[in-house]
């Protein structure tokens, strides 16, 4: 077994990592409810106005994930300033491809609905990249120990 001993330090993700994949998952999903939520009057309108959002949404996240799950031996070797731009491209273009097939029938309006996607990617890749920047003291520590270890 070997240690990778110089990450990149500045790189997007692993987004074949499941606990990346859960985060957007679940993030999404509570933005998504949360945004309902506050445009509704009701609990039963906030639900309806969720259940049409998962419509859109549902479809991108899975696309998305999945494009990015295949792209991700190469978003590991870019700056994250430029697999970012990748990430949020990859993302308008589904959103948009998913809001034109199902935009009449889920009834949304595609200004709003592409403004929170890329709102939300944004948000979503800093919290990743700020998550990354938090653990990185301790995989430093991790690959000292086991490089005394191997000594």
């Amino acid at each position: 077994m070997s240690i990778k001993q110089n990450p990149a330090v500045d790189a997007l993700p692993d987004f074949r990592n499941l606990g990346v994949a859960a985060r957007v998952l679940i993030a999404a999903n509570v933005a998504a409810f949360f945004v309902a939520l506050a445009a509704a009057s009701t609990w039963a309108d906030a639900l309806d106005a969720y259940v049409r959002a998962a419509a859109i949404l549902e479809p991108v996240l899975v696309a998305s994930l999945t494009l990015l799950y295949l792209a991700a031996p190469w978003l590991v070797r870019v700056q994250f300033w430029q697999g970012g731009a990748v990430v949020l491209a990859i993302v308008i273009f589904l959103t948009t491809a998913t809001h034109a097939a199902l935009g009449e029938i889920v009834a949304l309006n595609r200004a709003r609905t592409l403004a929170l996607a890329g709102a939300l990617t944004l948000a979503l890749l800093a919290y990743l990249r700020l998550h990354t920047k938090a653990f990185s003291p301790a995989l430093a520590e991790a690959r000292l120990q086991a490089l005394q270890a191997r000594i």
